[in-house]
């Protein structure tokens, strides 16, 4: 029966959230883990219940015991993207142009549209359903910042967002291992796909940037 196991990285503080979302205890192992019964048949890859478990997997994909039927596709392009937003740019955004009170008003109206789901992978997370991520678009030329839209993502796919945080933090490799799983790509196919993004941050960095806030108005209608 263990080798049907999934076993988790459970901090105690963190353990009633576990047990909510459906994990159970391995006195002997002394560790929180997940059963194929949770994934209905098997730990398929696009599995949004273990999306749910992302934040405590202890493994990269290719290391999870998947179903026979599981493929991971290394030519598909990515549904979860990084968007490293560069050095120059980091305390100039959305929340930092508008007041608290107009900033509370954009996350609800996210949050409404998207029904309190993540727009990536239609998971939630475990403390509160979704975050708000600017979604931006950077013209290389003109080197214009600007706004595109805002989205709600479940805090592992927001965590993916800005994945150099996430590794600052000592939470890498569970980042990598979302995106991966959300993206159905392979442990390799996802670093070099970082390797790039990292490179196009390191470049973009270099420079001064315009921010284009204008799009909010719409936003707000």
């Amino acid at each position: 029966m263990s080798q049907n196991r999934l076993y988790l990285n459970v901090p105690y503080a963190e353990k009633d959230a576990a047990k909510q979302l459906g994990a159970k205890w391995d006195a002997k192992a002394k560790r929180w883990f997940i059963t194929p019964e949770l994934q209905s048949d098997s730990f398929a890859l696009d599995s949004f219940a273990l999306d749910s478990f992302a934040q405590w997997l202890p493994l990269p994909p290719e290391s999870i015991a998947f179903g026979a039927s599981e493929a991971i596709d290394d030519t598909t392009p990515p549904k979860l993207t990084i968007e490293l937003v560069p050095e120059t740019c980091w305390y100039s955004n959305v929340r930092s142009e508008v007041t608290p009170k107009v900033w509370k008003i954009l996350k609800r109206l996210t949050f409404q549209k998207a029904n309190d789901c993540c727009e990536i992978c239609g998971g939630k997370g475990s403390r509160h359903p979704v975050e708000c991520h600017e979604v931006w678009d950077y013209n290389d030329v003109q080197h214009l910042q600007t706004l595109v839209r805002l989205i709600a993502l479940c805090p592992a796919c927001h965590e993916c967002k800005h994945i150099g945080l996430a590794c600052a933090r000592g939470r890498g490799d569970i980042a990598i291992a979302h995106l991966a799983r959300v993206n159905r790509w392979s442990i390799n196919r996802t670093n070099n796909y970082i390797e790039h993004s990292a490179q196009v941050w390191q470049t973009r960095s270099q420079f001064q940037w315009t921010l284009n806030i204008s799009s909010l108005e719409a936003l707000m209608k």
